[in-house]
């Protein structure tokens, strides 16, 4: 992120226009390393900036992969402006780095974007620009609400008012552009900028790697040694005082740039207990299992689904799976004679399906998991979610609704719910671990039966588009095996909700 000379508009436009039809354009071919695997803290997620790009700059692609491998970055001399750095591809393989430091009440999130190249002259053999750069973006929050947001351009740092920045929920709003005649920075993003110009079409969030949760210390330190030329990787110690220095301003002089009090904290894998709360539910010994899954099996029909299902065919299915990912898709069905289901509901469709719902999350098949999502992942910034059985067995499941930091309604049009799980709400972007949960009831008055449906999809919706045919799902058959357990006792349990 070095400062560059400025250089007079009709000086460059003069450059343009004699030099760039004599010069060979550069053809640029790369291959970017692998991303590392999203790790980070609670709170790193929490404030990771909601990022867009204009056209005329790169992508930020991964610095490091998990073998080591450092980007070469690319030629900024007889080159585009975005050329060969500017592809969808870099957004599905994604890195951003974050590291935390706290101290007198106040936390500063510092995150880092490589990106592979900064050129100021395109086409030219003497632009000033340089391969690979740095961005910054520091959220300073107090008590853990934001209050400063500072982007970096050109070695130094804009600092505005948390009041000042649009936000995405918790989120700053940042833009990558190019600044005029200079060289690419950050720049705070205005309302113009919500007609997203990146390739995913939606405010976009890298795979986010906070301080301690690279796979090894061993990779963070080359990392940090590997000289990136005029450019600074921002996390590393040898540097992370002065960006904070710089990026505090003259705002918090009470913050101590060299102190960290609990930072930067230790990431806490989203759980994966969904299978194991399962297994519980079904009982300790084995004739114990026995009964449970014949009780399970017996009073539920389990329904693989196919693309053609109306539910892959809604707005909500395309906006968290743009990538047309393949998933593993079920329906467990529950058919329950209207003379059993309570008189207030037996004719009213929206009623029932919200008592189906809060039955779901409320019940015995959800308690296991509730608690140990409250006793082990409930990290700061989830103070809006709920939490307990008793909260979600009263809760409307309106559209925003968090709960146990592992689910969000997306979507409730009356006789349908959509929530979103496979990772925390505090993670809006696209997840390596996805999914949606449908849940509806109908009411057949012919039959006299009312007909539950918990819809599930399980996908990874930062994997990438692929022409043609997309692969089948990779989830394993123990792991497929576990889900079809676990939903199908959330559904008799949602059941005794609705009962007369």
């Amino acid at each position: 992120m070095p400062s560059h000379r400025s250089f007079a508009a009709a000086g460059l436009a003069f450059l343009m226009a004699t030099a760039v039809e004599a010069l060979p354009f550069r053809l640029v071919t790369r291959d970017p390393p692998q991303a590392l695997p999203k790790k980070a803290t609670a709170n790193d997620l929490k404030f990771q900036p909601a990022m867009d790009f204009d056209t005329d700059g790169c992508y930020n692609t991964p610095a490091i992969g998990p073998d080591g491998t450092i980007n070469p970055g690319l030629d900024n001399k007889n080159t585009g402006l975005s050329s060969g750095c500017h592809d969808l591809s870099d957004l599905q393989n994604n890195n951003v780095y974050s590291r935390a430091r706290c101290n007198n009440n106040w936390c500063a999130y510092v995150y880092d974007y490589y990106f592979e190249k900064d050129v100021v002259l395109p086409y030219l053999p003497f632009d000033v620009g340089h391969r690979n750069d740095w961005e910054h973006i520091v959220v300073w929050a107090q008590n853990g609400e934001a209050k400063y947001v500072a982007a970096s351009m050109h070695g130094g740092y804009e600092i505005k008012a948390a009041s000042d920045v649009r936000w995405d929920g918790t989120h700053p709003k940042i833009v990558y552009h190019k600044d005029g005649v200079g060289s690419h920075a950050f720049r705070f993003g205005n309302q113009d900028d919500d007609n997203i110009e990146n390739a995913t079409g939606a405010w976009f969030y890298g795979a986010l790697v906070s301080w301690n949760g690279f796979p090894s210390t061993a990779l963070r330190d080359k990392l940090s040694a590997y000289d990136f030329g005029s450019a600074n990787f921002a996390l590393k110690d040898s540097s992370f005082s002065g960006q904070l220095d710089r990026a505090r301003g003259s705002f918090i002089p009470e913050f101590d740039i060299n102190t960290d009090d609990g930072s930067p904290g230790n990431p806490m894998g989203i759980l994966r207990i969904a299978a194991l709360t399962g297994l519980c539910g079904i009982g300790g010994g084995v004739a114990t299992v026995g009964a449970g899954m014949a009780y399970l099996w017996g009073g539920t029909s389990f329904v693989p689904l196919t693309k053609d299902d109306p539910a892959f065919k809604t707005r909500t299915w395309r906006r968290y799976n743009p990538n047309e990912v393949s998933a593993l898709k079920d329906d467990v069905i529950k058919a329950v004679p209207l003379s059993k289901i309570r008189p207030e509901l037996r004719n009213d469709e929206a009623a029932l399906t919200l008592e189906f719902c809060r039955g779901v999350w409320s019940r015995w098949g959800f308690k296991a998991q509730s608690l140990l999502q409250e006793r082990y992942d409930k990290p700061a910034g989830t103070d809006d979610n709920l939490w307990s059985t008793s909260e979600l067995a009263v809760a409307k499941f309106n559209k925003g609704l968090r709960f146990s930091n592992h689910f969000e309604v997306v979507e409730n049009s009356g006789n349908e719910i959509v929530v979103r799980c496979g990772g925390s709400p505090l993670e809006p972007g696209l997840r390596k671990s996805d999914g949606l949960i449908f849940l509806s009831a109908k009411i057949d008055p012919e039959q006299q039966l009312a007909v539950f449906h918990f819809k599930t999809a399980l996908f990874s919706s930062a994997a990438p588009r692929v022409k043609g045919t997309p692969p089948p799902h990779t989830i394993p058959r123990k792991i497929e095996f576990l889900h079809e357990v676990y939903v199908r006792m959330l559904t008799q349990s949602a059941v005794r909700n609705v009962r007369a």
